[in-house]
């Protein structure tokens, strides 16, 4: 790769690992709804130029996106809102990558490989145990945990399958 993809990867990435630590400042002055719709309506303003238009289709699209990114974050935010633990709640969100590797192997009979399996594995152990080092404190924590975690795993399922 040249240099300047590199440097374009790296700044992804950049992006995406501040991703929950710029959410959690977020949810510090505003409302988790209020938050996502401020996220989503910038999203669209940005983005808004490359809008295609597809006659008859627009309203479907609009519902199926706000049930699967719309609610999904909202719920996300909601958790995230919950919690002062934003690396075990990142941990439980990334979780729908081996997710959707194992849901993909059952109901689209894709095969994995002896490392893509192994991957998965260590994906899941590292989750569960990250998860016990983080100090309870108390049923909101715990509770934004099994939000996020649930609501992760009920939106990849229905994206993929």
């Amino acid at each position: 790769m040249s240099i300047k993809h590199v440097l374009f990867a790296f700044f992804v990435c950049l992006i995406w690992g501040v991703n929950f630590a710029v959410m959690k400042i977020g949810l510090e002055q505003l409302d988790p709804f209020i938050f996502g719709l401020v996220r989503f309506s910038i999203v669209l303003l940005l983005l808004l130029p490359w809008l295609k238009i597809i006659p008859g289709a627009m309203l479907k699209l609009f519902i199926l996106g706000n049930l699967i990114g719309g609610f999904q974050f909202a719920l996300v935010f909601l958790g995230m809102d919950m919690t002062d633990h934003v690396s075990a709640m990142s941990v439980v969100v990334q979780m729908n990558i081996p997710i959707t590797l194992i849901l993909a192997h059952f109901f689209l009979s894709e095969r994995m490989s002896y490392w893509r399996t192994g991957g998965v594995i260590v994906s899941f152990v590292g989750g569960a145990d990250h998860h016990p080092r983080a100090k309870n404190t108390g049923r909101g924590r715990r509770c934004s945990h099994y939000i996020t975690g649930y609501t992760t795993l009920f939106f990849r399922g229905h994206n993929d399958a």
